[in-house]
């Protein structure tokens, strides 16, 4: 009797970087990954995109170059992260559509959430429900790509068609962030905001910067 293959999972890590460079720690984290994804069939594909002064457009250009390879899933990565392998696993192996991981940077932990003593969690996975995270280690599944692409105009960058997910008009003095209007189109889309606080991601912006996630929601209950 044959035994079946497991179906190998397609993942694009997707960096946009001012610099066209990443951190020596990110580089480890990366490697590692990728060694781990291939031993439990996860394909690791890196890209890194150098900002040229036009982040927004090189974040559409990542989502909309995921769309059209149909990758199982497009997690954007910050230059300056530092992770494990099996939080980048706990990642790839989530059937969530929209998940992301805490990352501990300069100002703290960049996460939204509504109730911190009444937070949703999904009881197989410890994910909580959030109102609004960053993208610095950020996932989006096929689906909601394609509900993102498929709602959004196509115009011509750099010689090519990109799909305009984060684009916005700047009515305000205060324009919206990245992060801000890719997540309020995720969730026009149907699609619910998800957080893993069971692995932190570091960083290396200011020095090393260090923290713990599940930590800080214990504080933040007053445990």
């Amino acid at each position: 009797m044959r035994l079946k293959t497991p179906k190998q999972k397609s993942v694009l890590v997707g960096t946009v970087s001012e610099r066209n460079s990443v951190s020596l720690e990110y580089s480890f984290s990366l490697a590692e990954s990728a060694k781990v994804g291939l031993s439990q069939s996860a394909l690791i594909n890196p890209m890194l995109c150098t900002s040229s002064g036009n982040t927004t457009m090189r974040l559409n250009q990542l989502i909309t170059i995921a769309w059209e390879r149909k990758v199982d899933s497009l997690i954007l990565i910050s230059p300056d992260a530092s992770w494990s392998p099996e939080a980048m696993m706990a990642v790839v192996d989530s059937d969530t559509e929209v998940v992301a991981l805490p990352v501990c940077g300069s100002s703290g932990f960049l996460v939204g959430i509504t109730d911190v003593q009444r937070i949703q969690t999904k009881e197989e996975t410890g994910e909580i429900k959030v109102k609004s995270v960053n993208l610095e280690f950020f996932k989006m599944g096929i689906e909601v790509l394609q509900s993102l692409c498929e709602s959004s105009p196509t115009i011509q960058y750099e010689g090519g068609d990109v799909k305009a997910v984060i684009s916005g008009a700047d009515f305000s003095s205060v324009r919206p962030t990245d992060s801000e209007i890719l997540l309020g189109r995720i969730q026009e889309c149907g699609y619910e905001i998800w957080l893993n606080p069971n692995h932190t991601v570091q960083t290396t912006t200011v020095g090393r910067t260090q923290g713990d996630f599940l930590a800080a929601i214990g504080v933040a209950k007053g445990e």
